[in-house]
């Protein structure tokens, strides 16, 4: 799974940084709509356009029978329980095609969500570096030590009801930067991007015994030996400003994905 992941990171990667001169709106935008064309043809092709528009023209009429006979009541009752079957069937005859785009599309929204989900650091930006073992011992010991760029700003807060241990460290100067956990005589490395403008962040590196190894695929995992769960790195949230407003970036996208399916289902001839 993991290569598949990488290789729609490397697309989106190379599809934000062309674009990003742009306001991140815009580019989440233009993803949208290269994301909906494909998916209406999916859809196209896996959807019996000709059931579901009999399906709707049946539903439209059952709807207009309501109109009509409104003060009857046992037609009324009768149009309403013929409605809700034709929306069952309606629903099943356009399910498989939303199924078949169910994992394709999570494995596009992973790699946008480290893009526009959260920030990188900025010069002079706090954060709290977190380490979590799956027993207290791997923690007894455990030191921490950062490449140029970052400091070291306290010393280990140590929390053995939770197991973890934590440091606060701050961004120096804009660039990719390591943040490096020693324990039982590894060390663990973990990336912390440090940048003024869109970036693409991983706030986790986990454990390969975890099934977070799917969400969080930028980074390598961490070995299973070495008894540290995960390393996680508290990078603030982003959103996206439409109109004065803060809006989260998946909110958006899903919004302006569906004026883009219903804009283009009629040029590209799908029935939805």
């Amino acid at each position: 799974m993991r290569p598949i992941q990488l290789l729609i990171e490397g697309v989106f990667d190379r599809i934000v940084g062309g674009l990003s001169a742009l306001s991140p709106v815009v580019i989440v935008t233009v993803i949208a709509l290269l994301v909906t064309v494909p998916v209406l043809l999916v859809v196209r092709a896996l959807t019996d356009g000709a059931k579901v528009r009999a399906t709707k023209n049946t539903i439209k009429g059952h709807l207009l029978e309501l109109w009509l006979f409104r003060d009857d009541t046992r037609v009324v009752m009768g149009a309403q329980g013929r409605i809700l079957h034709l929306n069952a069937r309606y629903i099943f005859l356009t399910l498989k095609p939303f199924l078949v785009l169910l994992i394709p599309m999570a494995l596009i929204l992973i790699p946008l969500e480290s893009w526009f989900g959260l920030r990188a650091l900025r010069p002079g930006d706090a954060a709290t570096v977190v380490a979590s073992a799956g027993s207290a011992g791997p923690l007894d010991s455990a030191a921490i030590a950062v490449s140029d760029g970052l400091s070291v700003e306290t010393p280990a807060l140590r929390m053995p009801a939770t197991r973890e241990i934590a440091w606060r460290i701050r961004a120096l100067r804009p660039g990719e930067h390591t943040v490096w956990i020693e324990v039982n005589g590894q060390r663990l490395e973990k990336r912390v991007v440090v940048a003024q403008g869109l970036a693409s962040v991983s706030p986790l590196r986990v454990s390969s015994a975890s099934w977070e190894t799917v969400l969080y695929p930028a980074e390598p995992p961490l070995p299973a030996s070495a008894g540290i769960d995960r390393i996680a790195v508290d990078y603030p949230p982003a959103s996206l400003r439409i109109f004065g407003f803060e809006m989260h970036w998946l909110i958006y996208f899903v919004l302006v994905t569906v004026v883009f399916m219903f804009a283009l289902r009629r040029p590209l001839r799908v029935e939805i």
